[in-house]
């Protein structure tokens, strides 16, 4: 079986921190659902963050200011397309 959650060893990497982390985390639980899901094309997927910088990021609400942040957020949204819908939204807003 492939790797899906491949967080704490890259998360270990010198240019690696929490924003890069939760990144994974995203892209990991997307990849799993989209593959595992019946039909991934007929749910709503909500997102609830604490993190100020994903939740606005994912929302194209804030840019993107590093270049591994940024593949990591274009590939979340590459897997958002297999979804109805994805939205994110601030645990504590």
């Amino acid at each position: 079986m492939e790797n899906f959650f491949p967080i704490a060893p890259l998360y270990g990497e010198t240019d690696t921190n929490s924003h890069i982390a939760e990144f994974q985390a995203l892209v990991s639980c997307l990849r799993v659902l989209s593959i595992y899901h019946p039909n991934p094309e007929m749910i709503d997927v909500i997102i609830h963050s604490d993190s100020e910088v994903l939740t606005k990021q994912i929302n194209l609400e804030s840019r993107v200011r590093d270049y591994d942040r940024q593949n990591l957020r274009d590939e979340a949204l590459e897997y958002s397309k297999c979804f109805h819908g994805l939205h994110s939204n601030m645990l504590f807003d």
